[in-house]
């Protein structure tokens, strides 16, 4: 472009900013007037007053937005200059911007493409990733250190450049960095991730990054809902230091950013729609209307149903004047037998809920479900938003092809699932599962450990999958949302986000199996030799063997072919699979490949210098895995390698050791030998060659291990994850205390401290530890949840299975018919889409306590607490923090101002079904609220007599106590029978009120 066009254009958009109008207001005067009181360095410009003055201008601007935009930031500059010549002589003339802002298409993250690159854009999304605030260079100040001059150099993009040459003395190389003369302005990156309502069914989310820069950054925290102006950009995605790849990815070069904040979403709200909403909420029967509207799929429920319609509802937030605020949200916890529809009650309520998302399991982690620091490749901080903030987890999965390493065998898991015999049960999730125990290779975050996978599920999966390559030669077929390790600081990756030259975490030996068969060293040699010499296969293995297999004798310098071979031989000849060498011992295993490296090894020497070696044994892909496995056990890296003919052969890495291993045993390695060390090689890394997605239709599998949560599978570490809330890790369980009472998340990690809002309601599910809920035990002894979480819940249903002709044929009944006629059998009152507009226009009223419900509320909350002992947990603050929740949920969700003593009537109708069903000590059949804060009085007053009883039993001696004298006496109380007098004495060890001094025998602290 032109000098000319360029002043044409400043001239055009200067003369828009000084004379744009509004009934005789100039606009955009006013704007610097109030940008310079503010001391701001930008000015914003609505977009539509661009279009009504100039279409054209309007226009260039989004085609062309690198030849607008600076030219703007002139235009307004020489106009700040007309408006106040002295603030504009403090600035530097291209520090002042113009932020676009108003944009009339807004696209999704989704619909952002290649056909967008350089336009000017909006696009709006959720902040998930924020990094650390960086000062960018804009002008570089490069001093010659050869005569001393002063050379500037403009900077774009985020690589340093120097001028080519000195523009005095042309001297090319001494330049160097002045920093304190060179300008510089505020960087950072944040990542945005499409709207959970946007997602298309099925679909993993799409993001990427925005760059910002000036008074726009730090704008944007983690969860924030955003619309982000700006200009696309490509970058390459970088292969190596040395190489770029033909792919390339998106990055906006953002100018403005508008925060949404946590807002609800925008709707469609039209004059009808009110009057109708109006219209439910003043009938009659407007409350059971909407009950019945929430899950209409779901049969009964009658109780949990009023209880999520009034979570969805909530109840306002209350600021006071220090800056403390009174949680407004309600939570639920649903405890119920596996098939009582807990899952879909979840997952209606994340479709329906104006923000909401389902989350499950061990894919849950404590930074899954909060916040996490992250570095990323470019050694920038970044700040990622959990799911209570944010985001979700799916449930990932290996293919059926993937072959598990158990230390005796490699096994397809398919194979493995049909071998197991254990019976099938559903988890919550309705993936099938057996229980077993599998030997698994683990991480334990320093090194490679034996561990054991306690489940093995499937689930039908159709659609994409990711098939990584790894340097090893093998290839892993996960689904998109499988974790894999890295070696980075945030060690899990998903393998949609895999790139090539990606390093993953590999092991670097193999656990050893637990036993082994007894072959002699020349047994597995000749074995060796056997299978290398004419590729026989497992189906003429024992034939060979029986035969003697005489031709090797001649041809490796009458080395003895036994005659009279052991019983472990003979197992061999009847089981005669390949599979069976990994049950070697390591030396007849180095033995076993000394025989494969005489018969079909191929040495490769320069000057006397071997610089390769490779192994030619097999067709079979499976038998060369074997093979791969076996070496790794043995602590050696090999890989697989296309031969010229197309087939696989394995080439050996770890030249030394494989060479000093089989010396031993091997007729071919006489002489003297020097290795050519070309590169150090890396152990513990495998890097990622080849990333490809396939379509997959079929059964995907998982493990369930615990502790490290990962096992080994293609020589890298994978994920691994199961779907219930009561599974989750305690430390993650944990990291939920702080979201659910206080409604933050606080990280304090990697330089950057700052609390994120996480304003949500939670509504969990969990299974009872025995599978069925035993009405004969306290609620705490039939979950695996901790007290402290526990106790966070407003309301606590149990949802159990009870065999009820009458209610199983009404049952029965709805799903036939809903099946039937593809629809719901009882047509709800309110349909799904109206009664979110419902939910969404109840979130405006803010109802206040009246006199009538506050003294309804007190009244109930004395009479509990006085109708229970001293030594009893009575009723407490929290649950009459719940009852005026409920209460005003119940007014909001009518559309009242006030709430009524109905209101408090219904609140109070919650609790106490609550309290009836899980506040129940089933000692006494009496409501005790120990039973939900830790132990009954029924359970105290037992642990009381417990120490007492052994006090004396003890004796002023401190006598060890013996196990079956104590339980004896325990049960001489009469207040134990002898299965609880058991499971005190475990209680009490547990506790550590007691410890066992020797065998049987125990004494207390």
């Amino acid at each position: 472009m032109s000098q000319l066009t360029e002043s044409k254009y400043i001239e055009e958009l200067e003369n828009f900013l000084k004379t744009f109008n509004i009934k005789g207001n100039y606009k955009y005067r006013e704007r610097l007037d109030i940008a310079i009181a503010e001391n701001k360095m930008s000015l914003v410009v609505d977009y539509d007053d661009l279009l009504t003055y100039d279409v054209d201008l309007a226009t260039k601007l989004i085609q062309e937005p690198d030849k607008l935009l600076p030219a703007f930031d002139q235009a307004a500059y020489q106009t700040l200059r007309y408006v106040n010549p002295d603030y504009a002589e403090q600035l530097k003339r291209d520090s002042f911007k113009v932020r676009i802002r108003g944009l009339p298409q807004k696209l999704s993250v989704r619909k952002v493409g290649s056909k967008e690159l350089d336009k000017f854009i909006s696009v709006s999304g959720m902040v998930v990733r924020t990094s650390e605030l960086k000062p960018l260079i804009i002008k570089g100040v490069f001093r010659c250190l050869k005569c001393g001059s002063i050379n500037e150099e403009r900077q774009t993009g985020l690589i340093l450049k120097k001028p080519s040459m000195c523009k005095d003395c042309n001297e090319k190389k001494s330049l160097e960095l002045d920093v304190k003369n060179s300008e510089f302005i505020d960087y950072q990156i944040i990542r945005i991730q499409e709207l959970p309502e946007e997602l298309p069914p099925g679909q993993l989310p799409q993001s990427f990054d925005v760059s910002i820069s000036g008074d726009i950054v730090g704008l944007a925290k983690p969860g924030d809902r955003v619309i982000v102006n700006g200009i696309v950009r490509a970058e390459p995605e970088t292969i190596s230091r040395t190489s770029n790849s033909r792919i390339f990815k998106l990055r906006i070069e953002g100018n403005y950013v508008e925060i949404l904040g946590k807002e609800l979403e925008t709707f469609e709200l039209t004059r009808e729609d009110e009057e109708e909403i109006k219209s439910i909420a003043s009938k009659p029967n407007a409350y059971d209307m909407l009950i019945q509207s929430v899950a209409p799929s779901i049969y009964g429920y009658e109780t949990q149903k009023e209880a999520i319609l009034l979570q969805l509802a909530g109840s306002p937030q209350i600021t006071l004047s220090d800056g403390s605020t009174l949680r407004g949200d309600i939570n639920i916890l649903l405890i119920g037998d596996p098939g009582t529809a807990k899952s879909e009650l979840l997952k209606y309520v994340a479709r329906l809920a104006p923000r909401g998302l389902y989350t499950s399991g061990k894919g849950s982690t404590a930074a899954g479900l909060t916040a996490a620091v992250i570095r990323e490749k470019s050694g920038i901080m970044m700040l990622e938003a959990g799911a209570v903030v944010l985001a979700d987890q799916g449930i990932a999965c290996i293919t059926e092809d993937t072959e598990i390493y158990t230390g005796h065998s490699l096994i397809p898991v398919r194979e493995l699932w049909d071998n197991i015999k254990s019976p099938v049960y559903i988890t919550k999730s309705g993936r099938e599962a057996k229980r077993t125990i599998i030997p698994i290779g683990v991480y334990n975050n320093r090194t490679d450990i034996p561990g054991f996978a306690f489940a093995i599920m499937r689930r039908r999966y159709k659609g994409e999958i990711v098939k990584i390559t790894l340097s090893s030669g093998l290839t892993l077929r996960v689904t998109p949302d499988h974790l894999l390790r890295t070696n980075l600081k945030n060690p899990w990756i998903r393998a949609d986000k895999i790139k090539p030259g990606d390093e993953l975490r590999g092991p670097t030996r193999l656990f050893k199996p637990s036993i082994y068969l007894k072959i002699a060293e020349d047994e597995g040699y000749t074995l060796g030799c056997i299978y290398g010499s004419s590729n026989i296969n497992q189906f003429r293995l024992s034939e060979a063997i029986q035969e003697g297999y005489y031709g090797i004798v001649s041809n490796l310098g009458g080395y003895t072919l036994l005659s009279n071979y052991t019983k472990e031989v003979d197992f061999l000849l009847q089981n005669s699979s390949l599979d069976n060498i990994l049950l070697f011992p390591d030396r007849t295993l180095w033995a076993f490949l000394a025989g494969i490296f005489d018969t079909k090894g191929e040495l490769l020497c320069i000057k006397d210098k071997i610089i390769e070696v490779k192994l030619y044994i097999s067709k079979s892909k499976h038998e060369l895995l074997v093979l791969l496995y076996a070496l790794r056990r043995l602590g050696i890296y090999a890989k697989l390698q296309k031969d010229r003919k197309g087939f696989f052969v394995i080439q050996i890495l770890d030249l030394l050791r494989f060479l000093n291993g089989i010396k031993p045993y091997s007729v071919r390695l006489v002489h003297k030998y020097k290795i050519y060390n070309k590169k150090k090689l890396r152990k513990g890394v495998e890097k990622v060659v080849k990333v490809e997605r396939e379509y997959y239709d079929g059964y995907v599998y998982d493990l369930s291990v615990n502790k490290y949560h990962n096992y080994e599978v293609a020589l890298v570490y994978v994920h691994n994850c199961i779907d219930e809330f009561d599974k989750m890790r305690p430390e993650d369980r944990s990291a939920l205390h702080e979201a659910m009472e206080q409604q933050t998340v606080s990280v304090a990690k990697g330089g950057i401290v700052t609390t994120l809002s996480a304003r949500t309601s939670i509504l969990a599910a969990a299974n009872p530890v025995f599978g069925k809920y035993d009405p004969r035990k306290n609620i705490t002894d039939n979950i695996n949840i901790p007290i402290p979480l526990l106790t966070r819940f407003d309301l606590i249903f149990v949802l159990r299975d009870i065999p009820d002709r009458p209610k199983d044929e009404k049952l029965a009944r709805f799903l036939l018919e809903q099946h039937k006629k593809a629809q719901y059998p009882i047509e709800p009152p309110i349909g799904f889409d109206k009664l979110r507009k419902y939910i969404l226009y109840s979130k405006r009223i803010n109802p206040i306590l009246t006199k009538e419900a506050e003294e309804k509320l007190l009244e109930y909350y004395l009479q509990l607490r006085g109708s229970m002992s001293e030594d009893m947990i009575s009723i407490t603050p929290r649950q009459l923090e719940s009852l005026i929740r409920l209460a005003k949920a119940r007014a909001r969700i009518l559309l009242r101002e006030k709430v009524t003593e109905e209101d408090a009537l219904r609140s109070i109708s919650l609790i106490r079904r609550m309290l009836e069903t899980v506040g129940i000590d089933v000692k006494t059949g009496k409501v005790d609220l120990g039973v939900l804060h830790g132990k009954p009085l029924s359970e105290r007053s037992q642990l009381m007599i417990a120490i007492e009883v052994f006090k004396q039993l003890e004796g002023p001696q401190k006598n060890p106590v013996e196990e079956k004298t104590f339980i004896e006496a325990l049960v001489n109380t009469k207040r134990f029978t002898e299965e609880e007098a058991k499971k005190m004495l475990r209680n009490l060890i547990n506790s550590g009120q007691i410890y066992e001094s020797k065998p049987g025998y125990y004494n207390k602290l």
